[in-house]
């Protein structure tokens, strides 16, 4: 995993960014700083929501010489919701409390289907196929090299996913065929899962949800770790 690959990475989409419609009330990207912590993590886990909620101000703002590493401090600064008791956030920590320990807290990073919203919702067509265009996500992975993805997405989101990682499968997993599906792609490790966004896990009383995903997670980076067993 390499913070030099994302700067990189946003650095050469920026010019891309920048030049869709300031006028349409697109966020700012947001891009990943990471934690020294992830890199030495035993355990990183990627978030994925759906989209930022105009994150540090819109598109078009002033930003200065470098507007990439202002986005990046943004990111720094937000700490990973640290003091946010949102029900997305509040959903992150408990996986991570589930997955870590005191000695060994699992390694976060964070990001989106789409890098920005437009007016703190999904972006329209034809700038939601823009900001997929530009493949951000995909590329976050390669560069993160997660132990496991959480897509906190909901299925309406599923066909930005194929997008992103085309022909990929989602398969149902867990004690229900409804709420959590594996996400099935070669570019995505295995202990990839897909579940509903956590507001509508809050509205539903699925928090148990939550419990299953950390159990999967758990299961399958302990088998991608163990070796193989001698015949």
């Amino acid at each position: 995993m390499s913070q030099a690959a994302l700067d990189k990475l946003y650095r050469d989409v920026w010019p891309s960014v920048a030049g869709l419609p300031a006028d349409q009330g697109l966020s700012l990207p947001l891009f990943i700083s990471l934690p020294d912590s992830y890199s030495t993590a035993k355990l990183k886990l990627l978030i994925v929501g759906q989209e930022t909620n105009s994150w540090y101000g819109l598109l078009g703002q002033e930003m200065g010489d470098d507007p990439v590493g202002k986005v990046l401090q943004c990111y720094r600064d937000f700490n990973l919701g640290v003091g946010y008791h949102s029900p997305f956030w509040n959903a992150v920590r408990e996986v991570c409390r589930q997955l870590g320990t005191n000695e060994a807290p699992v390694g976060l990073a964070w990001s989106n289907v789409y890098p920005c919203d437009q007016k703190c919702d999904r972006p329209h067509e034809p700038l939601g196929q823009s900001l997929l265009d530009l493949r951000l996500l995909p590329r976050e992975v390669e560069a993160l090299a997660p132990d496991a993805v959480v897509f906190f997405t909901g299925p309406q989101y599923d066909g930005a996913l194929g997008q992103l990682f085309p022909a990929t499968n989602f398969v149902a997993v867990g004690p229900s065929d409804h709420w959590v599906h594996r996400v099935e792609h070669a570019g995505l490790p295995a202990a990839s899962f897909r579940t509903y966004h956590p507001a509508y896990l809050q509205r539903k009383k699925k928090g148990t949800v939550l419990d299953t995903i950390a159990a999967l997670i758990g299961a399958a980076t302990t088998a991608a770790a163990s070796p193989p067993v001698a015949s």
